[in-house]
């Protein structure tokens, strides 16, 4: 008991992780943030299998550590910048791809994710084929999306706008106080 106490004064719970995944040890950690939303939510408890840059295929789920953090967002592809190699990766809910991640920083894949009332394994066929299209795909997610979000969203801000300039209050505001009044 002493031992673990030391242990982790001396050490922060990401570089026990990052050690065990560079000692070749499969690994699970619980994600936090809402990047790869809706595949992936905080809370879910992802196992990570540290594998060598060679095995990555597009769409994979990859964990990495940049500036202090750890970061799992899909990987899209390689690119050389100056001579060195980096990978591209981004998460499924922005619409830019994240910085170049240097080959050092790659820890290894997501295998599995256990959520609350499933478990989800991306080793099997079905998963790795949807995991391929989504990185196929992803750059043009976002853009689809704001497309199917543009229609709904224009006619109520216009109806908002309008409603604003005819009764000089805001909508929410004009309903709340007709309930109340009611």
């Amino acid at each position: 008991m002493q031992f673990q106490e030391k242990f982790f004064e001396k050490h922060t719970f990401h570089e026990v992780v990052i050690l065990l995944l560079q000692k070749g040890e499969t690994t699970e950690l619980p994600l936090t943030g809402h990047c790869m939303k809706p595949l992936l939510r905080e809370n879910d408890l992802i196992t990570v299998k540290p594998i060598t840059i060679d095995q990555l295929q597009c769409g994979d789920i990859v964990l990495y550590h940049i500036e202090g953090r750890l970061k799992c967002h899909r990987f899209l592809t390689f690119k050389t910048i100056e001579g060195r190699q980096y990978l591209i990766t981004k998460s499924d809910r922005r619409s830019r791809c994240d910085t170049p991640v240097p080959f050092d920083s790659f820890l290894g894949t997501v295998i599995r994710v256990k959520k609350v009332a499933r478990t989800v394994d991306y080793e099997t066929a079905k998963w790795k084929r949807i995991n391929y299209c989504l990185g196929k795909l992803s750059p043009y997610i976002s853009i689809i999306e704001h497309c199917i979000k543009l229609p709904i969203r224009f006619p109520r801000k216009c109806a908002s706008r309008l409603f604003r300039l005819a009764m000089g209050t805001n909508y929410r505001a004009w309903r709340g106080k007709r309930k109340n009044s009611l």
